[in-house]
């Protein structure tokens, strides 16, 4: 990563991989691995942060699945326009 970037011209890493809403389970390593990237990235002057996108939360996240967490803010709600199948490759909401 750092190589890239510094053959490309560039001195910031924008990462959009993780989630906003960790999993307390696993917080420690997660912070843990970000630490040890931007210690690794400021060594050679390249600045590391995570972008805003990464509120968005991923389907596998613990946070809505089993139960969605009821502290989640509804940013827009939509409802389905028409019924969907299991072989539907568009979902039509109003």
């Amino acid at each position: 990563m750092v190589e890239y970037t510094k053959a490309l011209g560039l001195n910031a890493i924008k990462d959009e991989s993780y989630q906003f809403y960790i999993n307390p389970a696993t917080i420690s390593s997660v912070a843990r691995s970000i630490k040890a990237i931007t210690d690794k990235t400021n060594k050679h002057g390249i600045k590391y942060g995570l972008h805003t996108l990464c509120g968005f939360i991923r389907g596998e996240s613990s946070d809505v699945r089993p139960v969605p967490n009821p502290d989640l803010q509804t940013v827009l709600r939509t409802t389905l326009a028409k019924s969907i199948g299991v072989n539907d490759t568009a979902i039509i909401v109003n």
